[in-house]
């Protein structure tokens, strides 16, 4: 029985200290894993920004010559700039005057719903794409009409 006991000791001892190897051994593969993944997300980064193999981070900050440090400087600059112009939208330019809708037509258009007493919603979508081709100061006025038809009760329908 003695010798049950025993061996039941040296056991758990044996299971414990299998336990400590294995969360070292663990602890050892997750710092190796992070440090892969770090590298492996700063070169994608660096390959993204254009920047050459060069100067990735397993390379000491020593190695590194003052024209080296100015080219990377350089390519993070333009990569910066054609970011920005690139975020940046173009100044809305004036569409020519040919391109606007005709005033005549849409005020046409909204007369005959105000005479009809209701718009559908079919035919508010086509009336709202009309109006979306009038110049803006046309488009405002035409609004105008429109939303005060509704508001009045002169249309019934939805906006």
């Amino acid at each position: 029985m003695r010798a049950l006991v025993g061996l039941s000791i040296i056991q758990t001892l044996l299971l414990a200290v299998l336990g400590l190897k294995l969360f070292a051994v663990e602890a050892q593969v997750d710092a190796a894993t992070r440090t892969g993944l770090d590298v492996l997300a700063q070169t994608a980064q660096l390959k993204q920004a254009g920047i050459a193999a060069r100067s990735l981070p397993t390379q000491s900050a020593a190695s590194l010559t003052g024209a080296d440090i100015r080219q990377i400087i350089r390519e993070e600059i333009a990569a910066t700039d054609s970011d920005a112009q690139m975020i940046r939208t173009p100044e809305a330019r004036p569409r020519e005057a040919a391109s606007y809708g005709d005033k005549a037509d849409v005020q046409r258009e909204l007369d005959t719903y105000l005479a009809h007493g209701g718009i559908g919603q079919m035919e508010m979508a086509k009336l709202q794409m009309s109006i979306a081709q009038l110049s803006p100061a046309e488009r405002s006025e035409m609004l105008s009409k429109l939303t005060t038809a509704l508001n009045q009760g002169d249309i019934d329908g939805q906006f």
